[in-house]
């Protein structure tokens, strides 16, 4: 008979991969991947990936809140996570609506490199 010990950590370790969310890397991949030909200079990019079916990059500048950079984009969605480079634990964002109890869109400060994840609250 098998122990109860190792499955339930089997099981447990299984349910907290799937409950995290994209990983940076891949997200920031995916939008460069989908926009080869953009001008934008490299270390003022912030990466908009819509729930890998539309991107864009938007230039940052000083004091660039993620509301006026989601207002630049044709993409709506229902939930925004920003996921930052370094961030720890990986693929857990720095800003997420899910999460929030009052997110602010208006007074969350983008940062270069960030990468904005428009989703429809769906994880699975």
């Amino acid at each position: 008979m098998a122990r109860p010990g190792p499955v339930l950590l089997f099981l447990i370790c299984c349910a907290t991969a799937f409950a995290a969310g994209p990983e940076y890397t891949s997200l920031r991949q995916w939008v460069e991947d989908q926009n080869p030909k953009d001008q934008t200079p490299a270390a003022e990019r912030i990466f908009v990936n819509h729930d890998w079916k539309e991107s864009a990059i938007v230039q940052h500048h000083p004091g660039l809140t993620l509301q006026a950079a989601l207002d630049q984009m044709k993409f709506r969605d229902r939930i925004v996570s920003v996921y930052r480079a370094g961030h720890k634990p990986a693929g857990v964002p720095v800003y997420d609506e899910l999460t929030l109890e009052k997110p602010d869109r208006a007074g969350f400060m983008v940062q270069p490199l960030d990468v904005i994840y428009l989703w429809n609250g769906n994880r699975n």
